[in-house]
């Protein structure tokens, strides 16, 4: 299970992600979404187009960008 620590840096940024969003058109539908197969972490829409939306916080855009994955 996570800790309050990691808990705590995840939600600062889906914070982040949430206001560059809402910055570039985006509407934030929900947050923390949780379903029987995970947790989506935001929900949003522009234009029509409704996009799921899982954030990933690390260190360096490096670290990031080997975090994701197909799933």
């Amino acid at each position: 299970m996570r800790g309050a620590r990691a808990d705590a840096a995840g939600r600062g940024a889906e914070d982040i992600a949430a206001a560059a969003l809402v910055a570039e058109g985006w509407a934030v539908l929900a947050r923390r979404v949780r379903t029987p197969a995970g947790e989506i972490d935001m929900i949003a829409e522009r234009d029509g187009l409704l996009t799921f939306i899982e954030v990933k916080a690390r260190p360096s855009f490096a670290e990031a960008a080997f975090a994701l994955g197909a799933r």
